[in-house]
């Protein structure tokens, strides 16, 4: 992934995480909500149900599993965009 993708990737989850992370706040908007949701696809889907079904009966709290689903949509979404990045690196060598 050249450096330019990667600083694009840092930035697009950090916009994301912070709407993840404050849209519940009284001063926040709904707008925060749904730049969570948007930025952190596909990951925050998968991440979610896979530490609900895995931690919901365990000790820890809500925000606890919050912060594991977070790290774990960051992780996924990682995996996606560099297998995207490679598959298009393969793609134009193939076609050039």
């Amino acid at each position: 992934m050249s450096r330019r993708l990667l600083l694009l990737f840092a930035l697009w989850q950090t916009l994301g995480a912070a709407g993840f992370l404050f849209w519940d706040r009284p001063q926040s908007t709904p707008a925060l909500w749904v730049i969570g949701f948007i930025f952190l696809l596909p990951g925050n889907l998968l991440a979610s149900n896979v530490v609900a079904a895995l931690l919901w009966r365990s000790t820890l709290s809500l925000h606890a599993m919050s912060a594991v689903a977070l790290c774990a949509a960051i992780a996924i979404n990682f995996a996606c965009w560099l297998a995207i990045a490679r598959l298009t690196r393969w793609f134009r060598e193939r076609t050039t």
